[in-house]
């Protein structure tokens, strides 16, 4: 069998989930790389990974990569390939580019020349031309431009992978299914299920979580339902060999052995998410209730500790305010009262209001849920501590001072010095050195950050000092301003509360 080299994007943060779901699947020389993960194998193991992945948002086939200097080097390199093999010339041809290079500055135009290179070649050879469709084309080609170097690849997907089938609708902020299955993946949630523990989804929404969960613990590939392929109009597409691997996976399907809930205040959102589930055919093997988080607790008759997923809502998803805030300070009393023997995972918007839920997390993790950059809060089961809180005096548990313009201002301060500052550190190796000192005259605060070595190498401290204000500030006006600044410092770096000593 020829090997063939594939690229599977996947959302930030989870490429080495997927590089552990292609090895799974029979990939070869599976390799992380910007954006995704480079693997080899026959087309079967390509088909398989379009089919079953959870993680990919494409699979992309390699055609070939070169060294390009400018546009008409592009073009040359795109038309020394036969483009017979792959389109019919009156088939529909879509082209995109992306990536950097010096010379094709704009994406746009670089995706011309790729379209223009096959057009003049396929109209060279057999005296026709291939039209122009951007939504369901006959062949995808993609060029993907890094150091210089071009690849050129055919999107075997055609559109986001994310797209299973089962969701028309989805609620208020529905999140894609496939960053859904990576916190799933980061969660532990196929060994929980495997040893007989339950799901749960306080808040389901649309019930992303739980048909994803279902589907995972069920072994129900995820692309079964998807009516439309971006190999199909490609010719080197082997039909026997797809539906065989379709055969194949419908055969790894099994029944649901455990417990899979979903709940939601909102009647319109538990009925949405009960559709989505018939549509995933999946309706009569999980359960939704329209229910308040205070009303739930574990199956009474199951021993092994389920998982608590939940994606509450936060100022950019769902507008934020005290709706929010309360949200997070449901999930905590959830956390410590009734699932406290459960492992749970909270994805939120705004570290901010991650630390309403008054429990320390035992990992952190930083993700992104399209163009939101996001916090994915990991508690382990079993005896939790609370969250360390700041000295007597600091305010941290009000929702509406991080809502406000002064310590918005400061956090992008500090996200713009850790940039910059940080850039210039590392080049001439400084490990210690102070991010922030009193940029603004109202946030009269000190912040350092300290690497470890010998047993503590690689991990990091943010140690935050406060000045006393200056003449110019009122000190009633300083006391809000430190609240803010505490909420802004875990936001705008991504460190745990509990490594930024006070």
């Amino acid at each position: 069998m020829t090997a063939l080299t594939f690229v599977a994007t996947v959302p930030r943060g989870f490429a080495d989930l997927l590089a552990a779901e292609i090895t799974a699947l029979g990939g070869g020389s599976v390799r992380e790389a910007a954006g995704g993960v480079s693997f080899e194998g026959p087309l079967a193991t390509g088909y398989r990974v379009l089919l079953e992945s959870r993680l990919a948002s494409r699979v992309l086939l390699q055609l070939a990569r070169a060294r390009v200097h400018d546009a008409q080097q592009l073009y040359d390199f795109v038309r020394s390939i036969d483009w017979r093999e792959h389109l019919d010339a009156r088939g529909t041809l879509a082209c995109g580019f992306s990536g950097r290079h010096p010379a094709i500055a704009n994406t746009h135009f670089g995706a011309l020349k790729v379209k223009d290179a096959i057009v003049d070649q396929l109209r060279e050879f057999t005296r026709q031309r291939p039209s122009i469709d951007t939504r369901r084309p006959d062949l995808t080609v993609q060029a993907h431009a890094a150091r210089g170097e071009v690849a050129l690849c055919i999107d075997l997907a055609g559109e986001s992978l994310s797209r299973r089938g089962y969701r028309l609708q989805g609620g208020e902020a529905p999140l894609r299914e496939n960053l859904a299955a990576g916190i799933l993946v980061r969660a532990g949630w196929p060994a929980i299920a495997a040893a007989g523990g339950g799901f749960l989804d306080p808040m389901c929404g649309s019930g992303t979580f739980v048909i994803e969960a279902a589907w995972m613990a069920a072994g129900i590939a995820p692309g079964l339902l998807r009516q439309w392929w971006g190999f199909t109009g490609w010719r080197g597409h082997d039909a026997k060999l797809w539906d065989e691997v379709v055969e194949a996976a419908r055969a790894r399907a099994r029944k649901l052995e455990v417990s899979v809930r979903g709940a939601d205040r909102n009647r319109a959102a538990i009925a949405t998410a009960q559709a989505n589930a018939r549509r995933a055919g999946i309706a009569d093997a999980v359960t939704f209730e329209r229910c308040d988080i205070a009303a739930l607790a574990p199956p009474a008759a199951e021993a092994p500790p389920g998982l608590l997923c939940v994606n509450p809502p936060y100022g950019e998803r769902i507008g934020g305010g005290e709706e929010a805030a309360a949200a997070h300070r449901a999930i905590g009393e959830a956390l410590r009262g009734p699932f406290a023997a459960w492992h749970a995972v909270v994805l939120t918007g705004e570290p901010a209001l991650g630390q309403l839920i008054g429990v320390e997390a035992s990992r952190v993790h930083t993700v992104f849920n399209g163009p939101i950059q996001c916090r994915l809060l990991r508690f382990a089961p079993g005896q939790r501590r609370a969250r360390r809180e700041a000295r007597p005096g600091i305010v941290i548990d009000d929702a509406s001072i991080a809502q406000s313009p002064g310590a918005r201002m400061f956090a992008n301060r500090l996200k713009k010095n850790l940039v910059r500052l940080g850039r210039r550190a590392r080049r001439e190796g400084v490990t210690c050195w102070r991010m922030y000192d009193a940029d603004m005259p109202e946030y009269a605060l000190a912040v350092d950050l300290y690497t470890g070595a010998g047993p503590d190498e690689g991990r990091r401290w943010l140690y935050v000092q406060e000045y006393a204000p200056p003449a110019s500030i009122d000190p009633a006006a300083a006391r809000p301003a430190r609240g803010g600044a505490l909420w802004g410092v875990p936001g705008a770096t991504a460190w745990p509360f509990g490594d930024i000593p006070l």
